[in-house]
């Protein structure tokens, strides 16, 4: 077992396997440090196999596939845009196949021992309530730390003030501001909202750009009193004390959900809003008549359920999952359910439907619905073209253009294909160019698949660096319009941004990219390595035969779900709610008062 996990570590996996000579090649890495590795895996597989707990095998060979299948497919998509890394011969097989048996015996070895840990070792999880005057259940304290929150974060919001604003939050302010025709490809509501803050901002500071610093104080304390509600409700529920202190470290200190706090975008509100909709699953799961006899949560529930649906177009799809599984779990209240769904989504669904053709606004963009499908119809061309027929290609013709697909594909990111979709055409014939669709996907699996797993594996799979934070500002933005020759519609002539400003941002860039490159610290910024902790806390609460945390859990799937299917393999605020969510999940492992058992 310790051979074959060497073998697994300090193979090439950048080779194309394609002969003997390279097969052993990528065997090549044998250094001292791999021996004593060698010898201290030997010593920790001995203690492994003698666990026994039939449970704990189980789930651990489950988990164990999951993660090597999720190692070796990232893998080599990462390095081949290939579910196999070169070609299909038997050497290659061979290499993944001892790859394959080589990285699950890890897995398999590191689940079994912390599986047993947690379940058996109940010194762990011993009453260990916090006593203090700083983590209480009383409105001080929840404000105090939520003021602290902002202490924390303050220091980036001096660096990047007045907040930092993306090409996103620059249309969004341009609406806003009247310079343009408002319209719904980013969430109407957040539009007007920031709008608001940015116009008081505006005539009480004398300009845009420091109006803008208005709505980044408020989404500042959105985010503070959100985590800080996040803290209070673990101490409610007598949660372990090291949970909590977790909890709270996590939100002060984490430098991603820092610059996310002065970010202005509306995936951290819609992240948000999931975050209170979780806790409230919670309390329904934890004690469901209390919840239900509560006017307060009744009020409540409903407001947080339209906040996540007016916070983006894909929140619907957050909580379509869920709805179904509260329905069934607590059937006696079906009713109240059932309505207070129904009214709320009925109420989005008019208001991005009938209401803005009635005000004349344009909706959101379809081309992003088509993401997948675009990008698997450009791979089927760029690679299979010749064995097309002319119908086929005609079809495809009048959707996308046919002749650039293979120079527009681009495996991890759709905006190049999808922005070429003539909408016009596909909704004429929209059945026809699903069911060509279709019968390219059974006729080329492999094609599809590679296109897929290429545009989503960054979810996914830990080892990959794509950007997390940005380094944009209203008035970066401003000069670009400029300079392009683009229309813009704010004529206040500002100063020129500051060298010693811009120095000290792109020092800042350059700290948090030097900690990304750090083999420990450079989790905190990987989207695969929170995917994978949510989902051991899931198999650990499985074991624990904690039936309860599915509901909760099940809005965490529908966010990796809408990510996988978003245009973009690793974009971190897509996934955002996967990071913010952990200390909540985490502390469903606390055994100490039978939390959601």
């Amino acid at each position: 077992m310790s051979f074959i996990s060497i073998i697994s570590i300090i193979s090439n996996k950048t080779y194309e396997i394609n002969s003997i000579q390279t097969f052993i090649s990528s065997f090549h890495s044998l250094d001292i440090i791999y021996f004593i590795i060698f010898i201290l895996l030997s010593i920790f597989y001995y203690r492994i196999l003698k666990i026994k707990d039939k449970k704990i095998i189980s789930y651990s060979i489950f988990g164990a596939t999951i993660l090597t299948l999720c190692k070796l497919i990232g893998s080599n998509i990462h390095n081949f845009t290939h579910i196999i890394n070169g070609y299909a011969n038997l050497f290659n097989i061979i290499f993944n196949l001892i790859i394959f048996i080589g990285y699950f015996i890890i897995f398999f070895s590191v689940l079994s021992s912390l599986f047993n840990y947690v379940i058996n070792k109940e010194n762990i999880f011993l009453e260990s309530q916090l006593k203090s005057n700083f983590f209480t259940e009383n409105t001080k304290s929840f404000l105090i730390i939520a003021g602290i929150f902002i202490c924390c974060w303050s220091i980036y919001f001096i660096i990047f003030f007045p907040g930092i604003v993306t090409w996103d939050s620059y249309n969004q302010i341009t609406q806003a501001m009247g310079f343009v025709k408002i319209n719904n490809q980013n969430p109407i509501l957040h539009t007007l909202i920031m709008g608001a803050f940015i116009k008081l901002g505006s005539i009480i500071l004398g300009n845009v750009n420091l109006g803008i610093s208005f709505f980044t104080v408020f989404q500042m304390l959105f985010c503070a009193f959100t985590y800080s509600l996040v803290i209070r409700q673990l101490i409610k529920k007598n949660i372990n004390k090291y949970f909590i202190i977790f909890a709270f470290c996590f939100y002060a200190f984490h430098p991603l959900i820092a610059c996310y706090s002065i970010t202005l975008w509306k995936d951290i509100w819609i992240s948000n809003f999931l975050i209170l909709y979780i806790i409230y699953l919670i309390e329904i799961q934890h004690d469901k008549d209390k919840f239900f006899s509560s006017k307060i949560n009744l009020i409540f529930f409903p407001i947080i359920i339209l906040g996540v649906l007016f916070s983006k177009g894909t929140g619907i799809i957050m909580l379509i999952i869920s709805f179904p599984i509260l329905i069934f779990e607590h059937k006696e209240y079906w009713k109240y359910l059932l309505s207070i769904f129904s009214i709320t989504f009925s109420i989005y669904l008019l208001a991005t439907g009938p209401l803005l053709k009635l005000l004349n606004i344009d909706g959101a963009k379809q081309q992003d619905m088509l993401s997948i499908p675009s990008q698997q119809i450009a791979r089927t061309v760029k690679e299979h073209r010749a064995c097309l027929s002319e119908e086929e290609q005609e079809i495809i013709e009048s959707i996308l253009p046919i002749n650039e697909l293979a120079n527009l594909y681009n495996p991890r990111l759709a905006d190049y294909v999808k922005e070429k979709i003539n909408l016009n055409n596909y909704n004429k014939n929209k059945w026809i160019y699903i069911k060509t669709w279709v019968k390219l996907g059974l006729r080329y699996p492999i094609t599809y698949l590679d296109a897929f797993l290429s545009n989503s594996y960054g979810y996914w799979y830990p080892d990959i660096k794509y950007w997390v934070i940005a380094n944009d500002s209203y008035l970066k933005r401003l000069n670009m319009y400029k300079e392009n020759n683009w229309y813009y519609g704010d004529k206040e002539n500002y100063p020129p941004v500051s060298n010693i400003r811009s120095s000290i941002q792109d020092n800042f860039m350059l700290f948090i990219d030097n900690i990304r490159s750090i083999p420990v610290t450079s989790v905190l910024f990987s989207i695969g390595f929170y995917t994978w902790i949510q989902f051991i806390i899931f198999l650990i609460c499985m074991i624990q035969n904690k039936k309860k945390v599915l509901l909760p859990f099940s809005t965490i799937l529908a966010v990796f779900i809408s990510c996988i299917l978003s245009p973009v393999h690793a974009e971190m605020r897509y996934a955002y709610l996967i990071i913010l969510s952990l200390p909540i999940t985490i502390s469903f492992i606390d055994k100490s008062k039978h939390y959601l058992s």
